[in-house]
């Protein structure tokens, strides 16, 4: 049995923090070579299997409670004995499908309002550009007409 699917049968019992998930890990195939000392508290060296971890939080496989801890999703319990499918392999119910929907809705309107914020101060910022640019116009009417005339 893989160290994820191992990892996901001990989330679906208990939540743990992101220190024992690694610990967990770490435990599951320590030869003892690693030095002691530079081990953390929770028994693992500092950031192992952080880049699986990440895959996992970032494939909505598993998430951080309020407590800080750590539980499976709904899709994480659907796919326990494959959590290193690609996204687009993996099983999803109904329910995880809205979930996904609704957060990428949200997305897109925050991202949205946020372009059109920028647009919008952009949009001032040149209108502000072309009142000094007419105001100057004038001024460099003047100037050149006087320096013309004295030629």
């Amino acid at each position: 049995m893989s160290k994820g699917k191992k990892l996901f049968k001990k989330l679906y019992k208990e939540p743990m923090s992101y220190g024992q998930m690694q610990g967990f890990l770490f435990k599951l195939n320590d030869d003892k070579s690693y030095p002691r000392e530079k081990l953390t508290k929770n028994g693992h060296p500092n950031g192992y299997w952080g880049t699986n971890l990440a895959q996992f939080i970032n494939n909505r496989l598993i998430y951080k409670g309020d407590d800080k801890l750590y539980r499976l999703t709904e899709l994480g319990k659907l796919n326990m004995n494959k959590p290193f499918a690609d996204v687009e392999n993996l099983k999803q119910s109904t329910l995880t499908i809205q979930i996904k929907e609704k957060e990428d809705l949200q997305y897109y309107k925050e991202s949205y309002r946020d372009q059109m914020q920028d647009v919008i101060d952009l949009r001032n910022q040149n209108w502000k550009l072309i009142t000094m640019l007419y105001e100057m116009r004038e001024k460099i009417n003047e100037v050149l007409s006087s320096k013309l005339g004295d030629v």
